[in-house]
C-alpha cells in the first residue's frame, strides 16, 4: 500500500459498530475508479458521503466470520474474455494529466491501469487523492484479484440493481466472500472505504498466514484493535508500511479508519497481486 516512510494524514472515520446481533451479511467493499463515460468526475476536496449511523462496518468484526449470502440466481455463463484482462507483453503509458511520473503512484497506477483493472475520469484526470467507493473498489478487486465471475439472476442488494455500473462486480465480490452487506439489505455502493477495510479484504482474499507480532508495529494499531491481525500481516507480507505519527521522525502509525486515496489503493492492489516487497 504505501511505500516505507511514507506518511498520510486523513480525517479519522468512527470505528466500526458492534457486530449486529443478526447474520452478518458478507462485507462490502472498495472498487476502482469509475469509468469516464459513466462517472461524474469527483473533485479531490469533494466531501465524502457519510455513512448512516446504524450501518454495520464493511468488514465483519473480531470474530472475522464472513456470512456468505445463498445464491438467490444462477451463475451466469462465461464470455470468452477473461474478467481480468491478459497482461499485455510491454508496459503500456498511461496519459493522466494529474499522474506525473514523478507521483509517488505512478508505476502502480500505470500497471492497473493499463490492465484495466482501474480507469481514470473525464477530462483525462485519474485523481489520485480523492476517496474511493464501496462500488468502485469491488469493481478492482474482481478485476485486480480475478474473482470468479458471478451474476444472479434477481439482484441481491436493495441499492444494486441489474442496470447499476458495478453490478457485476458487487455480485462476483459478494459471492466469493470478500465484502458483504447490511442488515437492511443494501449495499451502499456510493459508501467510501477506509484504509483498515481495504487490508480486510485484502487479507481474506489472498489468505495470507495470519502474522501476529511480539509488539504492535504501530502506534495507532494496539493488539486486539479492528484489523490488527490483518495490518500486521500486511505488514510481514510487505504490502503495507504506513509512516510517522508527525511530521518528525518517531513512532509509525497506520491511520486504519482514515478513508483511502486512490493512489493508495492502487498501491495496495498491485503489490498484492504480485507479491511485491
Amino acid at each position: 500500500m504505501l511505500a516505507a516512510g511514507s506518511c498520510f494524514y486523513y480525517r479519522a472515520l468512527v470505528p466500526p459498530p458492534a457486530t449486529p446481533t443478526s447474520t452478518p451479511s458478507p462485507p462490502p467493499t472498495i472498487t476502482p475508479s469509475p469509468s469516464a463515460s459513466s462517472t461524474t468526475t469527483p473533485t479531490a476536496t469533494a466531501t465524502p458521503l457519510t455513512p448512516t449511523a446504524t450501518a454495520t462496518p464493511l468488514i465483519p468484526t473480531a470474530t472475522g466470520t464472513v456470512s456468505i449470502p445463498t445464491a438467490t440466481g444462477t451463475v451466469s455463463t462465461p464470455t470468452a474474455t477473461p474478467l481480468i484482462p491478459t497482461a499485455t507483453a510491454t508496459t503500456c503509458t498511461i496519459s493522466f494529466n494529474d499522474v506525473l511520473t514523478s507521483n509517488l503512484f505512478y508505476g502502480d497506477i500505470q500497471y492497473l491501469a493499463c490492465r484495466s483493472i482501474i480507469s481514470g475520469f473525464a477530462g483525462g484526470t485519474f485523481q489520485p487523492n480523492a476517496n474511493t467507493t464501496r462500488g468502485q473498489f469491488a469493481k478492482i478487486a474482481s478485476l485486480g484479484f480475478a474473482l470468479p465471475s458471478y451474476t444472479p439472476i434477481t439482484p441481491t442488494f436493495s441499492d444494486v440493481p441489474t442496470n447499476s455500473t458495478f453490478y457485476g462486480y458487487i455480485e462476483t465480490a459478494v459471492h466469493s466472500g470478500a465484502v458483504t452487506g447490511y442488515p437492511d439489505g443494501s449495499f451502499q455502493p456510493n459508501q467510501n472505504v477506509s484504509r483498515v477495510q481495504v487490508v480486510l479484504i485484502t487479507q481474506r482474499v489472498k489468505a495470507y498466514s495470519v502474522y501476529t507480532p511480539t509488539n504492535p508495529t504501530f502506534q495507532d494499531v494496539p493488539a486486539g484493535s479492528f484489523g490488527y491481525q490483518a495490518i500486521e500481516t500486511l505488514v510481514q507480507q510487505g504490502i503495507i508500511s504506513g509512516g510517522s505519527c508527525s511530521s518528525t521522525s518517531g513512532p509509525r502509525c497506520f491511520r486504519p479508519n482514515a478513508l483511502i486515496r486512490r493512489g493508495e489503493l492502487s498501491k495496495v492492489v498491485h503489490r498484492a497481486v504480485n507479491g511485491l516487497p
